[in-house]
């Protein structure tokens, strides 16, 4: 008995010498990648993290879809619409008093705004025939500039400021056709629109 008792204690001598080694610190390692959708060891499936704000999203989104304020072209070539004189739609399409609406091509500076440049040149136009065409040109007593040109998403508007004069009844429809069609050119289908002196068109032209 007494060799057991003596054995007990020589192992709790040894035991109180010789403490357990601490155990090996923990380290937490990042997740090794894994393409979207596949899974990691264990099953869990993987999801890559994006940088975001609170909602979630990677960026914030746009407010809006920014529209063009401008045409820019790089042919150089646009055109302008002028009137055949009782054609009856040989040379174009038809308006009012049996005429033909017609289109004749310019000259514009590449990269600038072709419909500015396009309805300026009609605007500046001060003959009432286009030099040996034969053309009536139905603004040419009239004074007007382009105040604006706003382009939306199913309308293209241009806003005109100053004074108009009609040669008579006729010159009406040739008027709104020649600035219509030279604007609808531009449209890509869109809406025309056109107002004179904060006026639509026909309001303006009922006036006359």
């Amino acid at each position: 008995m007494k060799k057991i008792i003596l054995w007990v204690m020589l192992l709790s001598l040894l035991a109180a010498c010789n403490p357990p080694p601490l155990p090996a610190p923990i380290t937490t390692m990042p997740p090794e990648p894994y393409p979207a959708g596949d899974t990691q060891p264990g099953g869990e499936l993987y999801i890559p993290q994006v940088s975001g704000d609170a909602t979630g999203e990677a960026y914030p989104s746009a407010a809006g879809t920014v529209e063009p304020t401008a045409l820019p072209i790089t042919s150089g070539v646009a055109k302008i619409y002028l009137i055949a004189l009782e054609d009856k739609g040989a040379s174009g399409k038809l308006i009012g008093c049996d005429d033909s609406v017609v289109p004749v091509e310019i000259m514009v500076d590449p990269g600038v705004d072709p419909l500015r440049a396009a309805l300026e040149t009609l605007l500046g136009l001060k003959d009432p025939y286009y030099g040996q065409s034969g053309l009536y040109n139905a603004l040419y007593q009239s004074d007007l500039q382009v105040e604006k040109i706003e382009i939306e998403p199913n309308e293209l508007k241009v806003e005109l400021v100053g004074t108009v004069l009609l040669g008579g009844t006729c010159d009406s429809p040739r008027f709104a056709a020649q600035l219509t069609e030279t604007v609808a050119q531009f449209a890509e289908g869109r809406q025309v629109k056109i107002e004179i002196n904060d006026e639509s068109l026909d309001e303006f032209l009922s006036q006359q």
